[in-house]
């Protein structure tokens, strides 16, 4: 994504390793062709840290990220639990309006990569259904 503002520009990039226990999230490069100075700002978005439930585990610590403009961001990876079972209950204010579906990326223990559905419903439960029990579901593409 490229954002230009004035003669200031700015470069942002999301690298996802699958396999990974951790993600690059972003990198940055501001460039300024100017004689003004630069002034810029940075709004921290709110995050909670979720726990897993119902015999799921997290590989990677569950986050819900509320964002500058009120969009929430869900992080993580959980994996172990039941399919059609609740993973993890959100708070109060990082709820979806209404049941959303989303399919995320999912990884097997022999390395398999397949696709996963996760519903966030509107009571904050986020429940996860897998065709596969030993699966690592990737939370990060889940943005509402």
């Amino acid at each position: 994504i490229r954002l230009v503002a004035k003669d200031c520009y700015f470069y942002e990039w999301r690298i996802n390793r699958l396999g990974s226990a951790k993600a690059d999230y972003f990198n940055c490069t501001f460039e300024h062709q100017g004689s003004a100075p630069l002034v810029f700002g940075i709004e921290q978005s709110n995050r909670v840290n979720v726990s897993t439930i119902n015999s799921w585990t997290a590989t990677r610590q569950v986050t819900a990220n509320r964002t500058v403009d009120g969009r929430i961001r869900l992080t993580g990876i959980v994996g172990g639990g039941s399919s059609g079972t609740a993973a993890f209950t959100l708070p109060a204010g990082y709820r979806s309006a209404v049941q959303t579906p989303f399919s995320v990326v999912a990884e097997n223990t022999s390395g398999g990569v397949f696709m996963a559905t996760v519903f966030v419903n509107a009571d904050g439960n986020v429940v996860i259904v897998s065709p596969s029990t030993t699966a690592f579901i990737h939370l990060n593409q889940i943005e509402f």
